[in-house]
């Protein structure tokens, strides 16, 4: 892929940092990125849009589930950073 191609996802060395928007709540019934269809049509989406349902796991472990075993790395290998 060309350099800057994804407004949401940028190369950090080594590691790949992924502009995230969480929606959660009683009215998410099921954890699945939402914005497939814009990410595909449009490189310069702002952030990767994911619901995440209720669970009795934390939602930083349901969102690094779902990230990893979308990009096929271990959970455990996604890490956070708030901003």
């Amino acid at each position: 892929a060309e350099a800057g191609k994804w407004s949401w996802a940028i190369a950090s060395g080594a590691d790949t940092i992924l502009k995230v928007s969480v929606n959660s709540g009683p009215k998410v019934k099921a954890t699945k990125i939402t914005n497939l269809s814009e990410l595909k049509r449009m490189s310069k989406s702002p952030c990767l849009c994911v619901d995440l349902a209720s669970s009795r796991n934390t939602e930083n472990y349901e969102l690094a589930n779902l990230l990893g075993s979308c990009i096929g790395v271990a959970e455990q290998e996604v890490e956070f950073i708030v901003g």
